[in-house]
């Protein structure tokens, strides 16, 4: 082979390398198009079905609560006088709600106001939310009522007992069962006729033992609790410390990769001050603190 006929052979290849180097990047380009639009179109509709399964539980929520409200006004005026008239309290809950995001969603912490009211009757226990939340309060509440009475030594069989909820206008989707705590809280504190500290706040479900279960989304109520000025943040065993995830990216040719990767962090050392955070194990461990913190 002469040097002429090796030289077009090389031209050739080249050319050819050239050419396909070119659609390579182009079907990449294509590929890396297409896949935006299917993350969007699947965005689009975990959006669609969270709000459809948020706009169905509301809906059942709406029906529980208007069953119990029509049943409790139904029975007309209790002739029960021996049951407990306590004057109304309030108290600040955390929670979290879910924000679709990508294929996923994030969480983001919430501040709510619950509101408790006891008055002679037959023992019924209802749950008003505004706005008409989804979410299984109706548990909590009596597990509450039940640890309150068994706590204080106080028969609460005669008494009717409502909680009012009130969360931001925009929430849709948040975590009943954490509320727990705090509404057993909130009921011991009418029972002794003390005052609560309104700069602590609990997060945690309620046991019927009186202990404090674990909740999720701890680091997002931590910061909520925060913006609202809270000073003490009582949280369950262990949960002090939590796994957050990061994110960073990493290139792949044309390509970039988002990873998300999981971080320890001690919650105190994030609030930086702002605020403290301590482990109780029980309501009545946590009902000293809100006592302790009294000025």
């Amino acid at each position: 082979m002469n040097l002429k006929t090796l030289t077009l052979t090389v031209s050739i290849l080249l050319l050819f390398s050239i050419a396909l180097n070119i659609y390579l990047y182009y079907v990449s380009t294509q590929l890396q198009s297409n896949l935006e639009n299917a993350e969007e179109l699947i965005r689009s509709l975990n959006e669609k079905v969270l709000n459809l399964t948020s706009s169905i539980e509301q809906l059942k929520a709406e029906r529980d609560y208007y069953k119990n409200l029509s049943m409790y006004y139904m029975g007309g005026s209790s002739s029960n006088t021996s049951g407990l008239h306590l004057s109304s309290r309030r108290l600040t809950a955390l929670a979290v709600r879910m924000i679709p995001e990508g294929f996923s969603y994030r969480l983001e912490g919430i501040t709510m106001n619950i509101t408790c009211e006891v008055t002679p009757g037959e023992g019924r226990i209802l749950v008003n939310t505004q706005p008409r939340m989804g979410v299984d309060f109706q548990s909590a509440a009596r597990t509450a009522v039940e640890v309150a009475s068994k706590i204080s030594g106080v028969d609460l069989s005669g008494s009717d007992i409502i909680f009012s909820i009130e969360a931001p206008a925009e929430v849709y989707s948040v975590d009943g069962p954490s509320a727990g705590a705090a509404m057993t809280v909130l009921l011991l504190s009418m029972i002794y006729g003390e005052e609560l500290n309104s700069s602590v706040a609990i997060t945690g479900t309620v046991m019927p033992d009186g202990s404090v279960g674990p909740v999720g989304g701890v680091y997002e109520k931590t910061l909520a609790a925060v913006n609202k000025g809270i000073k003490l943040i009582l949280v369950p065993p262990g949960e002090s410390k939590v796994i957050i995830y990061k994110t960073r990216e990493r290139k792949f040719g044309p390509f970039t990769i988002i990873e998300r990767y999981p971080v320890q962090v001690d919650l105190n050392n994030v609030l930086e001050g702002k605020a403290k955070v301590i482990e109780v194990s029980s309501v009545s461990e946590a009902y000293q603190y809100f006592k302790l913190q009294q000025k």
